[in-house]
């Protein structure tokens, strides 16, 4: 709160006693502040501060180089009620037909099936199965829309992409 010309600002208007201002690349789920100035050879002075909070993705919306897929609720296992999160998928089918594993069978202990356990299960199998052409592999090399965070879902992840397909 209390923005001033020395933080983050826009010049607009000139001599007349409207303008618009237009505010890019602004975070999600964040609350801003904002009041408008004028400044002559006497100096500056503000008007009065007005605050809003942007809005986060929604399901169905494109972001960070895929689709939301579900946005973590109070109750689920990685929910922050400070920070929205959550599940984004490829916009698309990586692969049709790729095999899960890379032709050799082993336990690879990725068992965990709750919401934020996929990544760690992705590592996992990668670590156990090693190179090949594979659906973890897949993930873990995946780059997509300037994003390589990508990995296989969990069970319950899937379940909400599942619920979500056609939001």
């Amino acid at each position: 709160s209390g923005p001033t010309i020395s933080n983050n600002h826009t010049t607009q208007g000139g001599d007349t006693l409207t303008f618009v201002s237009t505010l890019n690349g602004l975070t999600p789920a964040t609350t801003y502040y904002v009041r408008a100035y004028a400044t002559n050879r006497e100096g500056t002075v503000y008007g009065n501060e007005l605050s809003f909070t942007t809005t986060g993705p929604s399901i169905g919306d494109n972001y960070q180089g895929g689709i939301v897929a579900y946005v973590f609720q109070s109750g689920d296992p990685v929910y922050n009620a400070n920070v929205q999160h959550g599940l984004i998928a490829a916009p698309s089918d990586q692969s049709i037909g790729i095999q899960w594993y890379n032709g050799r069978y082993s336990v690879t202990g990725a068992t965990a099936t709750a919401l934020g356990t996929g990544n760690d299960n992705t590592i996992t199998i990668v670590s156990s199965q090693g190179t090949g052409s594979y659906a973890a592999k897949l993930c873990y090399d995946l780059v997509l829309g300037g994003y390589s965070d990508w990995y296989l879902p969990s069970r319950d992840e899937l379940n909400k992409i599942y619920i979500n397909k056609d939001k």
